[in-house]
């Protein structure tokens, strides 16, 4: 941000230096246009930067989010630190073991794809309303408490 400003004021003493002479030549207007060019051309790269350092500031929360939760899984014992499909339920590896636990548990999930398609969904539902859990079809730390005895 300093360096836009920094950036523009310097355009503008360049400016008045230039634009402030009678004798001013051709080339050194042009010099001038040059040069505002340029600063148009670094405000711009410097917007880019700014809006990337955003992106990988959300994507570092989201990481650090992330973490907190399987280390919250972790401290509940839901998943052992070894575990690293479960550093997020919606993982591929995390989904088939979903689906195994409960087929071995006697319900229909068809395919043992890794993917959460219809049957695994309403296999979750099943699974959490015969369980007394909410029957949302998403599995969290109460469901995957009750569901992963199933892996055994």
């Amino acid at each position: 941000m300093m360096l836009k400003v920094f950036i523009t004021l310097l355009s503008v003493v360049i400016s008045a230096v230039f634009t402030g002479c009678a004798t001013t030549s051709t080339s050194q207007i042009q010099e001038n246009q040059q040069l505002k060019a340029r600063i148009v051309q670094l405000e711009s790269e410097i917007q880019k930067r700014e809006d990337q350092k955003k992106q990988l500031e959300a994507q570092m929360e989201e990481e650090r989010r992330s973490k907190e939760d399987f280390e919250k899984r972790v401290k509940l014992g839901y998943v052992s630190k070894n575990d690293k499909d479960f550093r997020n339920f919606d993982s591929p590896n995390a989904i088939k073991k979903i689906q195994v636990a409960l087929k071995n548990a006697g319900y229909d999930v068809g395919l043992i794809d890794g993917k959460m398609g219809t049957k695994t969904k309403n296999s979750v539902k099943k699974f959490q309303k015969e369980n007394n859990l909410t029957a949302d079809g998403v599995v969290g730390f109460k469901t995957w408490a009750k569901l992963s005895s199933y892996l055994k």
